[in-house]
């Protein structure tokens, strides 16, 4: 079973009011001094980055995680694209984006707050939430909608893992998909962690 971000549940009552509307985009509620924003939502994220003591013990051992090259937009503005390195994450129930890929993309998101839950804990965090982004193959042959992503500061993660053709031929099982992995490219930042929550980005393809 898939879990998504879910909004907290409030009492229930015999005629609900509707919520809101929200704006896609952006927000124009700002946070007051000493105000305290109300936690909307949960998340969870059981990813975590760990560097080697030394340079013996990392060069004698060799790891690579799901992360790939996509081209990121927001669907309002779709020429508006850059490329990101995206991990998937199947460990973390919610979608991130790097702060610095949505200054890149010009988007505001809505200001929120979000429980998280890691291996290192719980924490209460502000956060702006971003609906709309859409993420494409480099050759433009498939694309997926996002759920809604929220945006922090860095992803945990480390270069050294990103998958690269040549790695390949240490295991012959795996020489014949050596042609869909594309070349390293030191320029485009780990920007992305897509969760289970996108389960379409996320299962691996037969």
């Amino acid at each position: 079973m898939l879990h998504g971000v879910k909004p907290r549940s409030t009492e229930s009552s015999p005629q609900p009011e509707p919520k809101p509307q929200e704006t896609q985009q952006t927000s124009n509620r700002k946070e007051s001094p000493g105000e305290t924003l109300p936690v909307t939502e949960s998340a969870s994220s059981h990813l975590i980055s760990v560097a080697h003591s030394s340079a013996a013990e990392s060069a004698s051992v060799i790891t690579n995680c799901r992360i790939v090259q996509v081209i990121l937009f927001h669907k309002d503005n779709p020429e508006k694209a850059i490329k990101v390195y995206a991990l998937l994450d199947d460990a973390s129930d919610t979608t991130f984006m790097a702060t610095q890929v949505q200054r890149e993309l010009g988007i505001k998101g809505v200001q929120t707050s979000l429980d998280l839950s890691t291996m290192l804990g719980r924490q209460r965090i502000a956060v702006e939430r971003i609906d709309g982004l859409v993420v494409q193959r480099l050759d433009k042959r498939t694309e997926i909608e996002l759920p809604k992503t929220y945006a922090r500061e860095t992803i945990p993660s480390r270069r050294d893992q990103i998958p690269r053709p040549e790695i390949v031929n240490s295991w012959p099982h795996l020489r014949k998909i050596q042609s869909q992995i594309p070349p390293y490219d030191e320029d485009v930042d780990i920007g992305l962690l897509i969760g289970c929550n996108c389960p379409k980005a996320i299962n691996q393809q037969k």
